[in-house]
């Protein structure tokens, strides 16, 4: 992967911290924390209740969803809190849904700094500026839109692979010319207007041809 890699940080109260290193548009680097196997908490019976209904609408869900391309395919069920879109990029990145704040942090920077680039595709049925546009952008649960996820492709210089069920899979790129071989897969629910995080379904690398997508 040439635009992130693992690292190990030590601090003060966690020994050890796994971080995921990933590259920006501009050369430089973020770092989003994974998730630690040994960071687990005591559940109480009340959570334990509710791990469980979690577990059944998952499993109702995932056998309902079939994307239309060539993938082996699972579903990575992300928190439901109108920040899904970044959680589930989050995710995949970092395997962690954690880094969500900060990633929607520098994408409305990186959209804020091309003004030129994206003003004129903002819906102004729901945003009376481009000034509202970024307002409403930046505050945690506020559903991201079409034009987030161009500005994400672009800032991660990746491209981001929209699946939704039983349609072709809809293809985000940066403007830059890039590998297929570090895209991320990400599926939206239009029904309950959600994103969760795609996986491989047999441990291989998420990875599909342009010609099985439609280019957004």
């Amino acid at each position: 992967d040439n635009n992130s890699e693992n690292i190990y940080q030590i601090e003060e109260h966690c020994p050890i911290v796994h971080l995921i290193k990933t590259k920006l548009e501009d050369d430089s680097y973020i770092y989003l924390a994974t998730e630690k196997k040994d960071d687990i908490k005591k559940s109480t019976e009340e959570e334990d209740e509710k791990y469980e209904e979690d577990v059944s609408l998952e499993v109702n869900y995932i056998p309902k969803f079939k994307t239309i391309c060539s993938l082996n395919v699972t579903i990575r069920e992300i928190e439901s809190d109108s920040n899904c879109y970044f959680r589930a990029l989050s995710d995949q990145i970092s395997g962690s849904q954690e880094g969500y704040i900060i990633l929607r942090i520098l994408i409305l920077d990186f959209i804020s700094d091309n003004r030129e680039v994206f003003e004129s595709c903002i819906d102004h049925e729901y945003f009376s500026s481009w000034e509202d546009f970024i307002y409403k952008m930046r505050q945690g649960g506020t559903f991201a839109d079409a034009i987030v996820v161009v500005g994400s492709a672009m800032l991660l210089r990746r491209q981001i692979i929209i699946h939704q069920h039983e349609q072709r899979p809809v293809l985000f790129k940066s403007l830059f010319s890039i590998s297929n071989s570090n895209q991320i897969h990400l599926v939206y629910d239009s029904k309950n207007l959600h994103y969760s995080s795609l996986l491989s379904g047999d441990d291989n690398k998420l990875s599909i041809d342009e010609s099985e997508c439609i280019c957004a």
